[in-house]
């Protein structure tokens, strides 16, 4: 939950225009989302 609540404050704060991953949207953003919500965590906050 600490380490989601970091790397979200750090988003919100630098408000990068690209992410670039490496299957990210097949595995990456999935599991990020699957923790968030698993901690009560909403992105979109």
């Amino acid at each position: 939950r600490e380490l989601l609540m970091v790397w979200f404050g750090h988003m919100q704060e630098v408000k990068p225009h690209v992410y670039v991953t490496y299957n990210g949207d097949f595995f990456d953003w999935p599991f990020i989302e699957s923790r968030a919500a698993y901690h009560g965590i909403k992105m979109s906050d």
